[in-house]
């Protein structure tokens, strides 16, 4: 798939795509299993575009992953993943006693 039949396609579902998103979470919001059910959906957030200048870029060494992963830092959602502790036979996972563990319905 190119780029530009990607950003074709993207432009048609995301509406359809928002319109759904705002349904479901209306359902769920109403079912008695699920509580404080929101959403991270900003459809009117503000947005900008950013053109590189590769070769100029380049002239001063500077790569276009440096770059991208500047902005990131900067402005992106960047994802924590950090594991306690490894598993092992020597330190097993953790299991839940039947007193705090509860059914859901």
């Amino acid at each position: 798939m190119t780029p530009e039949t990607f950003k074709d396609v993207a432009n048609f579902l995301v509406p359809e795509l928002d319109v759904w998103a705002l349904k479901l979470m209306a359902t769920l919001q109403e079912l008695p299993q699920f509580a404080d059910v929101t959403s991270d959906q900003q459809a009117n957030a503000a947005t900008a575009t950013l053109t590189i200048d590769r070769d100029r870029a380049a002239r001063f060494g500077i790569q276009p992953t440096l770059i991208n992963a500047t902005i990131y830092d900067a402005i992106g959602q960047n994802r924590q993943n950090t594991s306690r502790r490894e598993a092992s036979a020597n330190n097993p996972p953790e299991r839940l006693q039947p007193d705090q563990t509860r059914q859901c319905r």
